[in-house]
């Protein structure tokens, strides 16, 4: 007879998180769908959403691993002029926030705003976790407004750092 080698709490996780990545896929796909029916590609205000007092931008659960303990977590270091990065928000290939989430802290308590994958952003610093890292990032609309916040590490990929630093 053979053993099992999962919990199944671990299982029923592991499925939750699967569940998760698929539905946000269908929604990416549908929210694609009616922006390119509606022409909202071209608007350069879309790319940036900012809390209000009336409408606060909820704070979404991971479908990955998150840091267990705050208190474990490291301290944020400079990373220097001239580091890029560019928001992606997929998670092993497929996309779940095609509005990428910019938090408070590590810790996630608000969301200072969204800004759309395939964006690029400034990256201001790094915090490195025992279980998932954050950046600062600083991303700046054609239309002038800005937000400044933390992303997750794996919904951002770090440029070079450019040569004119």
């Amino acid at each position: 007879m053979d053993e099992q080698t999962t919990t199944p709490t671990a299982d029923a996780g592991a499925r939750v998180r699967q569940v998760a990545a698929l539905v946000a896929a269908a929604v990416v796909l549908a929210l694609g769908a009616l922006a390119t029916h509606a022409g909202a590609e071209t608007d350069p205000s879309a790319a940036l959403v900012l809390p209000t007092p009336d409408a606060p931008i909820e704070v979404p659960t991971f479908v990955f691993d998150d840091n267990p303990d705050p208190d474990q977590c490291g301290i944020p270091q400079p990373m220097g002029s001239g580091y890029t990065g560019t928001l992606h928000g997929s998670v092993d290939g497929v996309v779940v926030e095609p509005m990428v989430h910019l938090y408070d802290s590590h810790l996630r308590s608000e969301v200072h705003g969204t800004v759309q994958a395939g964006s690029v952003v400034e990256v201001v610093m790094y915090q490195s976790n025992p279980v998932l890292d954050f950046y600062l990032v600083r991303f700046r609309a054609d239309d002038g407004r800005s937000v400044e916040g933390w992303v997750p590490a794996p919904f951002l990929d770090v440029h070079e750092r450019s040569s004119g630093a």
